[in-house]
C-alpha cells in the first residue's frame, strides 16, 4: 500500500499540462463500461466498434479516466484493454487512485490510518465470525459468501453466495453479525449489486474533486464528461456539474440518475440501445458533436 505524496501530485499534473487533452472523459465503470449479467455481452463487433471509437477520441487528443467502485486490482487490464496509458483514475469511490502510467495503486492520505487499522480488523472479524471466504478459496459453510476478487485497500465487498441477493444475505445473515462488531461506527454499508462496506464519509463527490485536482482538470479549459448510471453517482456528477462540465446517462441508467440528468443544463440522456456499447457511443456523438 502507498500514501500519496505531494511529490506524486506535482508529478501528475505536470504530466497533464505537458498533454494539453483536446477533451476528457470520465466513466464509471460498472453499468457502463462492464454490464452485470441481466444485460447481454457485447459481440466482438460491437467490441471492435467501441474500441476503434476510443483509439480515435485518443488520437484527437481526448484523455479517459475512471471514477469507480471497484478496486484498484483490475484497472491495468481495463487501461489496457481502453487503450489508455496516462492518467489518475480514482478507485473505491474516493478512498484510492490508480496511476495509469506506472501501474502504481495508493491510498489517499484522508483514509491511510482507516486502510492500515480499521479495514483490516473489520475483515477479520467477517472472517472468524462468518467465515467468509476470499477468492480460489472454497466457501467455508453453507452461505458461500466471498470477498470482492483483488480486495481493496479502503473498502470490502461482500458478494452473496449464488441464488442469494445481495439484500437478503445482508438482512438474513451478515447484519446480525455485524451489529455486534465493535467498531460498526467507523463504516457505512450500501446494498446494491454487492454488499459495499465502506468507511463512513466515503463518497463519489469526493473521489471526482480528486480525480479532478490529481488530474489538473479544469472543465472550464478543456471539455469533460461523465458518464455514470446510477444513484451514487449523483452527487459526483453535481460536482462536476458546478465546475463547468458535463453529465451523461446511459440507457439502462436507474431512474433516480436519468431524472437527475434531465434536470442539468448540461445533462446528455442516451436511450437503451440493444447493443452494448451503444448508449455510450450515443452520448459521444452529442458531446462531440458529432
Amino acid at each position: 500500500m502507498t500514501i500519496l505524496t505531494e511529490r506524486e501530485h506535482t508529478k501528475e499534473q505536470a504530466d497533464t499540462e505537458q498533454r494539453k487533452p483536446t477533451a476528457w472523459v470520465i466513466f464509471d465503470l460498472d453499468g457502463v463500461l462492464i454490464r452485470w449479467p441481466q444485460y447481454h455481452l457485447p459481440n466482438q463487433q460491437d467490441q471492435a466498434d467501441f474500441f476503434a471509437r476510443l483509439r480515435e477520441l485518443h488520437e484527437r487528443g481526448v484523455s479517459i479516466s475512471v471514477l469507480t467502485n471497484r478496486s484498484p486490482a483490475s484497472m491495468q487490464i481495463l487501461a489496457y484493454q481502453l487503450g489508455v496509458n496516462h492518467g489518475v483514475w480514482i478507485t473505491e469511490s474516493g478512498g484510492s487512485a490508480y496511476s495509469v502510467s506506472d501501474h502504481k495503486a495508493w491510498v489517499l492520505p484522508r483514509w491511510a490510518d482507516v486502510a492500515q487499522k480499521d479495514v483490516p480488523e473489520s475483515r477479520i472479524y467477517l472472517e472468524q465470525t462468518l467465515r467468509i471466504a476470499g477468492r480460489n478459496i472454497p466457501p467455508l459453510t453453507k452461505d458461500g459468501a466471498q470477498f470482492e476478487p483483488g480486495m481493496g485497500l479502503v473498502k470490502t465487498v461482500v458478494i452473496p453466495p449464488y441464488g442469494s441477493s445481495p439484500k437478503e444475505y445482508y438482512e438474513k445473515v451478515l447484519s446480525p453479525t455485524w451489529s455486534n462488531y465493535s467498531h460498526t461506527s467507523r463504516f457505512a454499508i450500501k446494498v446494491g449489486k454487492a454488499v459495499d462496506i465502506n468507511p463512513e464519509g466515503l463518497s463519489k463527490s469526493e473521489g471526482m474533486d480528486t480525480l479532478l485536482a490529481l488530474n489538473r482538470i479544469d472543465p472550464h479549459k478543456i471539455p469533460t464528461l461523465f458518464i455514470a448510471d446510477a444513484e451514487r453517482d449523483i452527487e459526483a456528477g453535481t460536482i462536476l456539474l458546478q465546475k463547468g462540465g458535463f453529465v451523461g446517462a446511459v440507457g439502462n441508467a436507474s431512474p433516480d440518475f436519468k431524472d437527475a440528468v434531465s434536470s442539468y443544463h448540461c445533462g446528455i440522456i442516451a436511450p437503451d440501445h440493444t447493443s452494448y456499447y451503444g448508449s455510450v457511443i450515443d452520448i459521444f456523438n452529442q458531446f462531440f458533436k458529432e
